[in-house]
């Protein structure tokens, strides 16, 4: 009878082998499974040595090794051991070690030299070895994946950033050169007709008005950093919608219906009223765009889980994830040139973040929009 059949692998052998793999099985980083296989075929096996090499696309890489390396020799000895082998696990020339490899769907994954075991004869060894072969090569793979998902979502948000910063720069750049343009014309205008009075005026109130414009751009820019001065006051929610339904009609126009839904009880915020009722009238801009045919335009406030709660809901014509995602961009508009600078939603953004709230939008095309934002409540005394 062979050394295989009369040492056949043991029901405890798999229970704890599965316990083991269990724990390389939680590893995201190649690197933890790796020192994780070492640890399981180290103690699987009372090894006293063990070493790996990780192989990709048939190259390997450095080894790790308990207890200690032993020089890069071992890595050929590995390598030249199972070139050509039709088996996953082989005895070492000595006979009382095996080398084996971590395999994935008939691909090397990685190589395992176990120095001289003490657990289990070598046959049994090299059969428990063969078994648990694939999970490991399961357990790399993984990991792997996890590495390829982690650069391209790294460079997936780089681009996007890039793709923002151009945007902005190009949009900034695009009104300060217009109202630039207007400076320098009117500037001209005064040196060429310096005593007369009405061209003067003119030039004058052309500049000024421009340098308002700057001045409003530069405003809304501090807006959508979250970086501008506030007035919070103790306030009530349901009476800043409530405020703000005159400017919401005029907004709307008569083929939008406003519809309000507020909160029996006061819904009390610490808030600047004044910025407030800018992302209302914002949020009321951006719903009349999107249903340019006439529609329905529903606010409603609340307080759930220690946050007061304000949403603005239209019935137009919604936005697809792409566009959602980008929405509170500073310059990035979906609608036609000349419509929209797309600076209302940065705004609204800024100022809801630095209060200390969130602002977040649930669309899909032709099934309306709504945004919801979410403020702290203040601590009762």
């Amino acid at each position: 009878m062979s050394d295989d059949q009369s040492n056949p692998i043991r029901a405890e052998d798999y229970a704890t082998a599965l316990e083991l793999l269990e724990s390389v099985a939680r590893i995201d980083t190649e690197e933890e499974v790796s020192a994780g296989i070492v640890r399981l075929f180290t103690k699987l096996f009372d090894a006293e040595s063990v070493a790996y090499a990780t192989v990709e696309r048939g190259v390997p890489r450095p080894i790790v090794q308990s207890p200690g390396p032993e020089g890069e020799a071992e890595l050929e000895e590995m390598l030249t051991y199972l070139d050509g082998a039709a088996e996953i696990a082989l005895p070492t020339a000595s006979g009382t070690g095996f080398i084996a490899g971590i395999q994935r769907e008939g691909e090397l994954m990685g190589i395992v030299r176990v120095g001289r075991v003490s657990a289990a004869p070598v046959s049994r060894c090299i059969e428990l070895a063969r078994a648990i072969s694939g999970v490991c090569g399961l357990a790399v793979d993984n990991a792997r994946a996890y590495a390829r998902i982690a650069v391209m979502d790294a460079e997936r948000v780089r681009a996007v950033k890039l793709e923002s910063l151009g945007l902005f720069g190009g949009g900034m750049a695009h009104d300060f050169n217009n109202l630039l343009t207007i400076v320098v014309g009117h500037a001209d205008l005064l040196s060429r007709h310096p005593d007369d009075p009405e061209e003067v005026r003119l030039a004058a109130e052309a500049i000024l008005g421009s340098a308002r414009r700057a001045a409003g751009i530069v405003e809304r820019l501090v807006a959508a950093a979250a970086a501008q001065m506030l007035n919070v006051e103790a306030a009530d929610l349901n009476a800043i919608v409530s405020q703000s339904v005159g400017a919401f009609q005029s907004i709307l126009g008569a083929e939008i219906e406003l519809h309000l839904d507020l909160s029996g009880p006061p819904v009390p915020v610490r808030v600047d009223t004044v910025q407030m009722k800018t992302v209302l009238v914002n949020l009321a801009t951006n719903a009349r765009d999107a249903m340019p045919n006439g529609g329905i335009f529903t606010v409603r406030t609340g307080a759930a889980a220690g946050r007061a709660v304000l949403s603005c809901t239209d019935t137009g014509r919604g936005m697809d994830e792409k566009t959602r995602k980008r929405i509170f961009e500073p310059y990035f508009t979906t609608r036609e040139f000349g419509m929209s600078a797309g600076w209302g939603l940065a705004v609204c953004n800024g100022i809801i973040m630095q209060h200390g709230g969130v602002i977040r939008v649930a669309s899909a095309p032709e099934k309306g929009s709504t945004f919801t934002i979410s403020l702290p409540l203040p601590a009762s005394d």
